[in-house]
């Protein structure tokens, strides 16, 4: 089945760009299709694993063939379904659609305006690493006010301010 898709998307990438190729592969859609058959087929061969024969009789795992039948059924909707959307992807507004988003996605990074999208998460980021990196000046109590120490929290050596009382 992928491999009649592929050719079907070579074609098509042939008229429209190799973008269809690359595109093909980050679709979700495709993803979803490709791993449930492939869990299906993992399991099917860990089932079949699981059949053997004793000296009584075969040991055939009932519940294991049940599962089998539904992840078949399943894998019949995901072919329907997967059949549909290669069938919308391919056609002409769908890749001009695709081409836009595309181009929107990269000139707003390109543009690095922070107050949409990508942009605004990293000026987040930015900022409270900014926040998390900029030195300050911490104090510490006394009875005559705050003194400052130096930065990094260390208290620095503080001259006395004790009074003897005479010269």
């Amino acid at each position: 089945m992928f491999s009649i898709v592929i050719v079907a998307l070579t074609l098509t990438s042939t008229q429209f760009g190799p973008r269809m190729l690359r595109n093909f592969i980050r679709d979700r859609g495709t993803q979803v299709t490709l791993g449930t058959y492939v869990a299906t087929f993992v399991y099917s061969i860990l089932a079949l694993g699981s059949i053997g024969q004793g000296s009584r009789g075969d040991f055939v795992p009932h519940i294991s063939i049940t599962v089998m039948l539904v992840l078949m059924l399943a894998d019949l909707a995901v072919l329907i379904y997967f059949l549909h959307h290669i069938a919308v992807q391919i056609q002409l507004p769908q890749v001009i659609a695709d081409i836009a988003g595309d181009l929107a996605k990269a000139t707003e990074l390109q543009a690095g305006d922070p107050t949409v999208g990508a942009g605004a998460q990293l000026a987040t980021l930015l900022s409270e690493v900014d926040a998390l990196v900029t030195p300050t000046t911490p104090t510490v109590a006394h009875p005559i006010g705050q003194v400052p120490t130096e930065i990094g929290g260390r208290l620095g050596k503080l001259p006395a301010v004790v009074s003897t009382g005479g010269s």
